[in-house]
């Protein structure tokens, strides 16, 4: 059986980290308190009832916190990473705002996340998927997954409270980045 490889695009936050800690930081900083129902979607102001422009100021300012400090990263996620470097093309597609690309790679050169970086502070992501070649996208946002998936693209959609909603047939819900390698080792040995 031979191998192939894939062009492979991943999202950063919720994906590669931890889904929760925005909201859970948010709140603590709002005295909030957190109901089951704010992990129903990954807006963080839309869950704590934050005026947009009070939480754009907030989010902003808090950059570093957001983007470094609160990113821990999802069990076996370096690993995986690691192993699909040696064997695939990795792209870190991420939405994130381009005044934060610096403090972005450090999280990724600091947590040894291989790839290329690309900060695309938009939430289209069907436009980079096209000119990267991408074979595979890794994403927790239900919306930007089901935007790909209708420009048809595969998609393995990384669990979360927020995205459990009817898929899209190109999308794939997984529950962890263990999952993730199995299904990609299935794909490049087709």
């Amino acid at each position: 059986m031979t191998t192939h490889a894939l062009t492979i695009c991943v999202d950063i936050d919720g994906t590669l980290t931890q889904p929760y800690a925005w909201l859970e930081y948010t709140a603590e900083v709002y005295n909030k308190t957190i109901t089951s129902e704010m992990y129903q979607t990954c807006y963080t102001a839309k869950a704590l009832g934050i005026e947009s422009k009070e939480y754009a100021n907030f989010y902003l300012a808090n950059g570093k916190t957001f983007y470094y400090d609160l990113c821990t990263m999802r069990p076996y996620a370096n690993h995986v990473m690691n192993v699909f470097d040696q064997k695939h093309r990795l792209h870190i597609v991420t939405s994130r705002e381009k005044q934060f690309a610096d403090i972005t790679q450090q999280l990724l050169t600091d947590q040894q996340i291989p790839g290329t970086l690309h900060v695309l502070e938009s939430f289209d992501k069907v436009t980079p998927a096209k000119k990267l070649g991408c074979q595979l996208f890794i994403e927790d946002n239900l919306e930007i997954a089901s935007s790909l998936a209708e420009a048809g693209f595969p998609v393995l959609l990384m669990d979360c409270a927020y995205n459990r909603k009817p898929l899209h047939q190109l999308i794939r819900r997984v529950s962890d980045w263990e999952e993730i390698e199995s299904i990609v080792h299935s794909m490049s040995h087709e």
